[in-house]
């Protein structure tokens, strides 16, 4: 690990190891797909093809008020210019 940049403290990689001690990875993984939460994601064409759906009405667009840069005077710590 320490080759490839990543830092790990060793009682936590021992606590892991002796939790994963005579468990089979393919066995964990199979039963960790039963848990698994799918989020939809796309555009919502799903609602288009929907029998009887209206026609939506079209999307009238506001303005944005564009947000004002606030200095935050240090708020963590990093007053130092870059």
């Amino acid at each position: 690990m320490k080759s490839a940049g990543v830092a790990s403290e060793k009682a936590s990689l021992d606590t892991f190891f002796k939790v994963m001690d005579g468990k089979d990875v393919p066995t964990l993984v199979k039963d960790g797909e039963k848990r698994k939460v799918s989020m939809p994601s796309g555009g919502g064409g799903g609602a288009a093809a929907a029998p009887g759906a209206k026609a939506a009405a079209p999307v009238v667009e506001e303005k944005k008020e564009e947000a004002e840069a606030v200095d935050m005077g240090g708020l963590f710590g990093d007053d130092d210019d870059y």
